[in-house]
């Protein structure tokens, strides 16, 4: 069969494709330089980091394997009553190997490992805090007995924004049916928009009113996460600021430089997330709904993952000259061996 939106799903796979294997040979060199390069005074901060860089990962896997890009049902031909108008296309592998409604779960999962993920952000902000402040405190905080609800409770926030994912979905017709009598599962990634002759490639999800739940439960989230890190950024940059006559020049600039890591960091969200979905929401709203674009715009979105893991290597100073050394090796075994090689001969 021949899809009207092939190209777009192309790109939408190769951008998928493209950032998981970039952000899974970064994020398998940072988790060697955090097992053998983190020195003694970072090792409170360990546990951030591996929560945070795991979780990226994960992410970036879930990402690839379902490729969604949100849509709007307003003006599809088979819209089904109660609708929400909110939908999702799932342009990913798993269509081809796992079962119809199993698709479904994944992509919510995706959801909630994408609020984990940015609910882990403000947390390295607080250590920082600490750190500056005080080191019983800063050790307090890192400890496993303090961390551990932390991440369950995020775990928890974000298992239940992808429960309502999963209420809300509106199973298609042929869900009912047995799908071991199925000989082909094409209906389920095969659907038509505002024109009844022409083919989609995609599983389209569709979602009633309990969407918005999630909705609410992200908005809420993402406002008490950056006013944490608001927050807590001006206040380290005070305490920076106050112990300058006591403490040395090269202690306050590691600090500060932590912090200003930590800010771009957590900028990332903003720049690869609401920036792609504003963009969709615009197009929706502008009735000029488009694959291509919508696609490309969360294309976009796949990459956050890599940059993420990319600001950690090169930002944190011992990971740095690890890769560095490496680098420097490896040029000198290579000029080492040209020049055996030219005396040999």
């Amino acid at each position: 069969m021949k899809y009207g939106n092939s190209i777009a799903v192309r790109l939408i796979n190769i951008s998928a494709y493209t950032s998981t294997a970039l952000t899974t040979v970064f994020t398998s060199i940072l988790l060697y330089a955090i097992a053998t390069r983190t020195p003694e005074e970072m090792r409170h901060y360990r546990v951030l980091l591996l929560n945070y860089t795991i979780a990226s990962l994960i992410l970036s896997l879930l990402f690839s394997l379902c490729e969604p890009v949100p849509s709007s049902s307003l003006r599809e031909v088979n819209r089904p009553a109660n609708d929400s108008g909110i939908s999702y296309v799932i342009y990913g592998p798993i269509v081809y190997f796992i079962e119809p409604f199993y698709n479904q779960i994944l992509s919510a999962i995706l959801v909630g490992v994408l609020l984990y993920t940015i609910m882990a952000i403000p947390l390295s902000f607080v250590f920082r805090y600490f750190a500056v402040r005080s080191k019983r405190y800063m050790e307090w905080f890192a400890s496993l007995k303090v961390l551990f609800p932390i991440f369950m409770l995020n775990a928890l926030i974000g298992s239940i924004a992808a429960l309502f994912m999963c209420v809300g979905n509106m199973p298609k017709d042929e869900d009912d049916e047995d799908t071991t009598k199925i000989s082909s599962w094409s209906h389920y990634y095969t659907y038509y928009g505002d024109n009844p002759n022409i083919p989609l490639f995609g599983n389209l999800i569709h979602l009633n009113s309990n969407v918005y739940y999630t909705i609410l439960i992200f908005g809420i989230c993402l406002f008490i996460s950056y006013a944490t890190v608001i927050t807590f950024s001006m206040l380290t940059f005070k305490a920076i600021t106050s112990l300058r006559s006591i403490s040395s020049k090269q202690s306050l600039d590691a600090q500060r430089h932590f912090l200003v890591l930590l800010i771009f960091q957590s900028m990332l969200p903003a720049i690869f997330l609401v920036i792609p979905i504003t963009v969709v929401v615009i197009t929706i709203a502008c009735g000029m709904l488009s694959t291509t674009i919508n696609g490309t715009a969360i294309g976009l979105m796949f990459y956050e993952t890599v940059f993420s893991v990319l600001i950690d290597l090169f930002g944190i100073v011992p990971y740095r000259k690890m890769l560095f050394s490496k680098f420097t090796s490896i040029a000198t075994l290579k000029e080492r061996t040209a020049w055996s090689s030219v005396i040999n001969h």
